[in-house]
């Protein structure tokens, strides 16, 4: 059985995961982990993406007017 890749899953049998001392929540880097029904061991990986840009104004300070969708 073969298990999709999903935060706090084990990805070899699907049990929940145990996460290091030193884990920490972060938009980019990697957290180690081991199961805690079959003993695997491994790192979730987890990388920022762009969303949008926010507070956007011109070289004179102005804001610039929202685009119509």
């Amino acid at each position: 059985m073969e298990f999709k890749d999903i935060a706090g899953v084990c990805p070899v049998c699907g049990g929940p995961l145990i996460y290091g001392e030193n884990a920490v929540s972060s938009k980019n880097g990697s957290v180690d982990w081991t199961c805690q029904d079959c003993g695997a061991t491994g790192k979730e990986v987890y990388r920022e993406v762009f969303d949008s840009h926010q507070d956007v104004r011109l070289g004179d300070s102005r804001p610039v007017p929202p685009r119509e969708t």
